[in-house]
Protein backbone atom coordinates (compact mmCIF):
# COMPACT_ATOMS: atom_id res chain seq x y z
CA UNK A 1 0.00 0.00 0.00
CA UNK A 2 1.25 3.14 -1.53
CA UNK A 3 2.57 5.74 1.83
CA UNK A 4 4.22 8.52 0.34
CA UNK A 5 2.20 10.98 -1.47
CA UNK A 6 3.18 14.88 -2.83
CA UNK A 7 0.19 17.21 -2.06
CA UNK A 8 -1.22 17.53 -5.30
CA UNK A 9 -1.38 13.33 -4.88
CA UNK A 10 -3.16 13.47 -2.08
CA UNK A 11 -5.69 15.71 -3.08
CA UNK A 12 -6.49 14.01 -6.38
CA UNK A 13 -7.10 10.81 -3.85
CA UNK A 14 -9.17 12.67 -1.43
CA UNK A 15 -11.36 13.58 -3.85
CA UNK A 16 -11.53 9.84 -5.58
CA UNK A 17 -11.94 8.80 -2.20
CA UNK A 18 -14.86 11.16 -1.83
CA UNK A 19 -17.19 9.26 -4.24
CA UNK A 20 -17.98 6.30 -1.75
CA UNK A 21 -17.19 8.40 1.49
CA UNK A 22 -19.25 11.06 2.94
CA UNK A 23 -15.91 12.76 4.23
CA UNK A 24 -12.38 12.46 3.30
CA UNK A 25 -9.73 14.75 5.24
CA UNK A 26 -5.94 15.06 5.65
CA UNK A 27 -5.19 15.79 9.05
CA UNK A 28 -2.23 16.79 11.33
CA UNK A 29 -3.22 14.55 14.46
CA UNK A 30 -0.45 16.70 16.51
CA UNK A 31 -1.76 19.94 16.52
CA UNK A 32 -5.04 18.97 15.29
CA UNK A 33 -5.26 20.77 12.58
CA UNK A 34 -7.62 19.81 9.46
CA UNK A 35 -5.00 20.39 6.09
CA UNK A 36 -7.55 19.30 3.35
CA UNK A 37 -11.36 18.37 3.02
CA UNK A 38 -13.31 17.56 0.74
CA UNK A 39 -16.90 18.53 2.41
CA UNK A 40 -17.11 22.56 1.81
CA UNK A 41 -19.47 22.43 4.86
CA UNK A 42 -16.39 21.96 7.04
CA UNK A 43 -13.93 24.07 5.03
CA UNK A 44 -14.20 26.07 8.31
CA UNK A 45 -13.01 23.94 10.66
CA UNK A 46 -9.84 24.49 11.86
CA UNK A 47 -9.60 21.96 14.30
CA UNK A 48 -10.16 17.94 13.88
CA UNK A 49 -12.55 17.20 16.47
CA UNK A 50 -14.94 19.91 15.53
CA UNK A 51 -16.80 17.76 13.14
CA UNK A 52 -18.20 15.87 16.40
CA UNK A 53 -19.42 19.49 17.88
CA UNK A 54 -16.52 19.23 20.30
CA UNK A 55 -14.15 21.91 21.84
CA UNK A 56 -11.18 19.57 23.11
CA UNK A 57 -9.90 16.58 21.75
CA UNK A 58 -11.53 13.01 21.93
CA UNK A 59 -10.39 10.50 24.10
CA UNK A 60 -10.67 7.63 21.36
CA UNK A 61 -8.32 9.41 19.13
CA UNK A 62 -7.48 7.12 16.13
CA UNK A 63 -5.44 9.76 14.57
CA UNK A 64 -2.88 10.01 17.63
CA UNK A 65 -3.18 5.35 17.29
CA UNK A 66 -1.83 5.36 13.69
CA UNK A 67 0.81 8.19 14.07
CA UNK A 68 2.24 5.24 16.08
CA UNK A 69 1.53 2.56 14.67
CA UNK A 70 1.83 3.57 11.32
CA UNK A 71 -1.06 1.62 10.28
CA UNK A 72 -4.45 2.10 10.48
CA UNK A 73 -7.63 2.24 13.42
CA UNK A 74 -11.37 2.56 13.55
CA UNK A 75 -14.02 3.67 15.47
CA UNK A 76 -17.59 4.70 15.80
CA UNK A 77 -18.65 8.52 16.94
CA UNK A 78 -22.18 9.82 17.71
CA UNK A 79 -23.46 13.13 17.12
CA UNK A 80 -27.38 14.21 17.59
CA UNK A 81 -28.45 10.77 17.46
CA UNK A 82 -26.17 9.79 14.49
CA UNK A 83 -24.15 7.23 14.21
CA UNK A 84 -20.36 7.83 12.41
CA UNK A 85 -18.20 4.92 11.41
CA UNK A 86 -14.45 6.65 10.97
CA UNK A 87 -11.16 5.08 9.42
CA UNK A 88 -7.71 6.49 9.81
CA UNK A 89 -4.77 5.67 7.88
CA UNK A 90 -0.86 6.94 8.21
CA UNK A 91 0.81 8.74 5.34
CA UNK A 92 3.05 10.91 4.28
CA UNK A 93 3.03 14.22 2.28
CA UNK A 94 6.28 15.45 1.14
CA UNK A 95 7.90 13.18 3.39
CA UNK A 96 6.22 14.93 6.72
CA UNK A 97 3.37 12.25 8.63
CA UNK A 98 -0.26 13.26 8.54
CA UNK A 99 -3.37 11.06 8.74
CA UNK A 100 -5.91 10.58 6.00
CA UNK A 101 -9.78 10.05 7.70
CA UNK A 102 -12.97 8.96 5.89
CA UNK A 103 -15.97 9.26 7.96
CA UNK A 104 -19.46 8.08 6.83
CA UNK A 105 -22.62 8.70 7.84
CA UNK A 106 -24.27 5.04 8.92
CA UNK A 107 -27.14 5.83 10.89
CA UNK A 108 -29.54 4.41 8.59
CA UNK A 109 -27.33 1.89 7.15
CA UNK A 110 -26.55 0.38 10.66
CA UNK A 111 -26.71 -3.67 11.06
CA UNK A 112 -25.86 -3.83 14.64
CA UNK A 113 -28.00 -5.50 16.71
CA UNK A 114 -28.44 -4.09 20.32
CA UNK A 115 -30.50 -6.43 22.64
CA UNK A 116 -32.14 -5.15 26.55
CA UNK A 117 -32.64 -1.84 24.90
CA UNK A 118 -28.86 -0.58 24.73
CA UNK A 119 -28.40 1.62 21.82
CA UNK A 120 -24.85 1.63 19.99
CA UNK A 121 -24.67 5.28 21.28
CA UNK A 122 -25.05 3.97 24.65
CA UNK A 123 -22.64 0.65 23.77
CA UNK A 124 -19.85 2.80 22.04
CA UNK A 125 -19.82 5.18 25.47
CA UNK A 126 -19.38 2.28 27.30
CA UNK A 127 -16.70 0.71 25.18
CA UNK A 128 -14.66 4.17 25.43
CA UNK A 129 -15.03 4.28 29.10
CA UNK A 130 -13.58 0.83 29.76
CA UNK A 131 -10.47 1.22 27.18
CA UNK A 132 -9.67 4.82 28.66
CA UNK A 133 -10.73 5.06 32.71
CA UNK A 134 -9.73 3.14 35.79
CA UNK A 135 -13.48 1.25 36.59
CA UNK A 136 -12.13 1.73 40.64
CA UNK A 137 -12.14 5.49 40.39
CA UNK A 138 -12.94 6.66 37.13
CA UNK A 139 -9.81 8.19 36.80
CA UNK A 140 -8.20 8.07 33.09
CA UNK A 141 -5.80 5.27 32.98
CA UNK A 142 -2.47 4.03 31.90
CA UNK A 143 -3.76 3.14 28.75
CA UNK A 144 -4.80 6.88 28.26
CA UNK A 145 -1.71 8.06 29.25
CA UNK A 146 0.52 6.08 27.26
CA UNK A 147 -1.50 5.97 23.74
CA UNK A 148 -3.13 9.45 23.76
CA UNK A 149 -1.50 11.69 25.93
CA UNK A 150 1.87 10.63 25.23
CA UNK A 151 1.75 10.34 21.77
CA UNK A 152 0.01 13.68 21.31
CA UNK A 153 2.79 15.56 23.47
CA UNK A 154 6.06 13.76 22.75
CA UNK A 155 5.90 14.73 19.18
CA UNK A 156 8.00 17.52 18.24
CA UNK A 157 6.35 20.77 17.06
CA UNK A 158 7.07 24.53 17.03
CA UNK A 159 4.16 25.03 19.11
CA UNK A 160 4.60 22.15 22.21
CA UNK A 161 3.73 23.59 25.07
CA UNK A 162 5.32 22.98 28.60
CA UNK A 163 3.97 19.65 30.27
CA UNK A 164 4.42 19.26 34.31
CA UNK A 165 3.98 16.08 36.07
CA UNK A 166 2.82 15.71 39.46
CA UNK A 167 3.05 12.26 40.78
CA UNK A 168 0.92 11.33 44.10
CA UNK A 169 1.33 8.28 45.98
CA UNK A 170 -0.34 7.35 49.13
CA UNK A 171 1.47 7.02 52.41
CA UNK A 172 1.44 4.01 54.07
CA UNK A 173 -1.42 2.87 51.91
CA UNK A 174 -0.43 -1.46 52.48
CA UNK A 175 -1.03 0.02 56.60
CA UNK A 176 -4.15 1.29 55.62
CA UNK A 177 -5.21 -1.83 53.46
CA UNK A 178 -3.94 -4.26 56.64
CA UNK A 179 -5.77 -2.19 58.99
CA UNK A 180 -9.17 -1.52 57.80
CA UNK A 181 -9.15 -3.86 54.80
CA UNK A 182 -8.93 -3.63 50.90
CA UNK A 183 -12.49 -2.39 50.51
CA UNK A 184 -11.74 0.67 52.89
CA UNK A 185 -8.27 0.87 50.95
CA UNK A 186 -10.52 1.35 47.94
CA UNK A 187 -12.78 4.18 49.40
CA UNK A 188 -9.59 6.33 49.88
CA UNK A 189 -8.44 5.94 46.40
CA UNK A 190 -11.76 6.96 45.04
CA UNK A 191 -11.73 9.69 48.07
CA UNK A 192 -8.49 11.00 46.09
CA UNK A 193 -9.64 11.30 42.72
CA UNK A 194 -12.45 12.44 43.45
CA UNK A 195 -11.30 15.34 45.17
CA UNK A 196 -8.21 16.29 42.16
CA UNK A 197 -10.79 15.78 39.75
CA UNK A 198 -12.85 18.60 40.79
CA UNK A 199 -9.59 20.79 40.03
CA UNK A 200 -8.28 19.00 37.33
CA UNK A 201 -10.55 17.58 34.88
CA UNK A 202 -9.86 19.40 31.20
CA UNK A 203 -9.30 18.18 27.73
CA UNK A 204 -8.67 21.65 26.08
CA UNK A 205 -5.93 21.93 23.64
CA UNK A 206 -2.73 22.37 25.14
CA UNK A 207 -3.80 22.94 28.30
CA UNK A 208 -5.23 19.57 29.24
CA UNK A 209 -5.76 18.97 33.13
CA UNK A 210 -6.23 15.58 33.33
CA UNK A 211 -6.38 12.89 36.53
CA UNK A 212 -4.64 9.28 35.97
CA UNK A 213 -4.44 6.45 38.19
CA UNK A 214 -1.06 5.08 37.24
CA UNK A 215 -0.62 1.68 39.04
CA UNK A 216 -1.54 0.93 42.50
CA UNK A 217 -1.98 3.77 44.97
CA UNK A 218 -0.21 6.34 42.69
CA UNK A 219 -2.15 8.91 41.17
CA UNK A 220 -0.71 11.40 38.41
CA UNK A 221 -2.04 15.02 37.62
CA UNK A 222 -1.01 15.67 34.02
CA UNK A 223 -0.78 19.54 32.81
CA UNK A 224 -0.64 21.53 29.90
CA UNK A 225 0.40 25.06 28.95
CA UNK A 226 1.49 25.71 32.35
CA UNK A 227 4.96 26.78 33.91
CA UNK A 228 6.45 24.46 36.93
CA UNK A 229 6.11 27.20 39.30
CA UNK A 230 2.59 27.91 38.79
CA UNK A 231 1.54 23.89 38.82
CA UNK A 232 3.58 23.70 42.27
CA UNK A 233 1.90 26.29 44.10
CA UNK A 234 -1.55 25.48 42.52
CA UNK A 235 -1.41 21.56 43.76
CA UNK A 236 -0.07 22.31 47.03
CA UNK A 237 -2.41 24.62 47.73
CA UNK A 238 -5.44 22.55 46.64
CA UNK A 239 -3.44 19.72 48.43
CA UNK A 240 -3.49 21.69 51.89
CA UNK A 241 -7.51 22.02 51.40
CA UNK A 242 -7.75 17.96 50.78
CA UNK A 243 -9.88 16.09 53.59
CA UNK A 244 -6.78 14.05 54.73
CA UNK A 245 -9.13 11.76 56.37
CA UNK A 246 -11.49 8.89 54.78
CA UNK A 247 -14.72 8.44 56.50
CA UNK A 248 -15.73 4.50 55.74
CA UNK A 249 -18.28 2.48 57.92
CA UNK A 250 -18.20 5.06 60.64
CA UNK A 251 -14.13 4.64 61.16
CA UNK A 252 -12.09 7.60 60.32
CA UNK A 253 -9.01 7.05 58.14
CA UNK A 254 -6.40 9.26 58.21
CA UNK A 255 -4.67 9.86 54.41
CA UNK A 256 -1.99 11.84 53.10
CA UNK A 257 -0.24 11.97 50.26
CA UNK A 258 3.50 12.32 49.15
CA UNK A 259 3.95 14.70 45.55
CA UNK A 260 6.42 14.87 43.55
CA UNK A 261 6.81 17.41 40.38
CA UNK A 262 8.74 17.48 37.24
CA UNK A 263 8.90 20.06 34.15
CA UNK A 264 9.54 19.28 30.37
CA UNK A 265 11.54 22.28 30.02
CA UNK A 266 13.60 20.66 32.84
CA UNK A 267 14.86 18.24 30.15
CA UNK A 268 15.29 20.37 27.08
CA UNK A 269 14.12 20.14 24.12
CA UNK A 270 14.45 16.33 22.90
CA UNK A 271 12.80 15.51 26.32
CA UNK A 272 10.34 12.28 26.45
CA UNK A 273 6.90 11.87 28.51
CA UNK A 274 8.75 8.55 29.74
CA UNK A 275 12.37 10.84 31.37
CA UNK A 276 9.46 13.15 32.51
CA UNK A 277 7.29 10.14 34.65
CA UNK A 278 10.92 9.19 35.67
CA UNK A 279 12.48 12.05 37.28
CA UNK A 280 8.68 13.31 39.05
CA UNK A 281 8.88 9.76 40.64
CA UNK A 282 12.01 9.95 41.79
CA UNK A 283 11.55 13.58 43.18
CA UNK A 284 8.33 11.93 44.94
CA UNK A 285 10.51 9.07 46.28
CA UNK A 286 12.92 11.76 47.47
CA UNK A 287 10.27 13.57 49.14
CA UNK A 288 9.24 10.55 51.18
CA UNK A 289 12.77 9.90 53.07
CA UNK A 290 12.42 13.85 53.52
CA UNK A 291 9.62 13.19 55.52
CA UNK A 292 10.73 10.03 57.10
CA UNK A 293 13.66 11.45 58.64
Amino acid sequence: MQIDFTEEEIRQKCMLYSDDNDIVRIVNPVNRKILFCTDPAREGDDYCHTVWNRGQRCENCTSSQVMTSKGRAFKFETVNGRYYWIMSRYLRVNGKSLVMETVNDITDHNLIETTEGIGLNRLIRLYVDILYHDELTGAYNRYYLDHILMESYEKERPERPEVVICILDIDYFKKINDTYGHLAGDEVLKDIVQFWKLYYDSKEKDHEKIVVRFGGDEMLIFLAGISLKEAVSDIERQYEEMRKVCIYHNQSIPVSTTLGFASSKELGGDWSMRKLLDLADKRMYQNKEIRKS
